[in-house]
């Protein structure tokens, strides 16, 4: 079985669209100008097939990470030194 198929895929998706949809509640509600995905690299897969093109137009980076286990500082951090990396010219 794939990786992109099945029970796990599909539970995947699901909470995927349920976090997309609170994204879209809080571009609506004005609770944020600029947005930024981090999650691991098939999370943010399925985050980034069901965004909106109003949330997408405000995404101003994307991580495939998983810093679910990192303190408050270190993600700080980490997204920090991931926007400055995303920053630099080719």
């Amino acid at each position: 079985m794939s990786p992109h198929s099945g029970p796990r895929a599909s539970s995947r998706l699901k909470f995927a669209q349920r976090i997309v949809d609170r994204i879209d509640r809080g571009l609506a509600e004005g609770r944020f100008r600029r947005l930024a995905l981090v999650a691991p690299p098939a999370m943010l897969g399925a985050l980034r097939s069901s965004l909106s093109p109003q949330c997408k137009a405000h995404c101003e980076l994307e991580l495939a990470s998983d810093i679910a286990r990192l303190g408050r500082v270190q993600i700080e951090r980490h997204l920090a030194h991931s926007a400055q990396v995303a920053r630099r010219p080719a």
